[in-house]
């Protein structure tokens, strides 16, 4: 399965930055719902929306 895939079921989470990027804000987890309309941009660490965009993001398994 891929990585798209599975943050799409939540088997995986995504956190970064909200674009723009302003120093000293906090990263947040990136919602499971919002990636119906997201796509991944592993090249670049990026999730781009229609009219936003999260950066630097870090994927990985959620605690449970």
């Amino acid at each position: 399965m891929n990585i798209f895939a599975q943050l799409q079921q939540g088997k995986l989470i995504a956190k970064g930055f909200f674009a723009p990027h302003t120093a000293g804000e906090q990263e947040r987890i990136i919602p499971t719902d919002e990636w119906r309309f997201l796509s991944l941009d592993d090249q670049a660490d990026q999730a781009l929306g229609p009219n936003f965009e999260y950066l630097a993001l870090l994927i990985g398994k959620p605690d449970r």
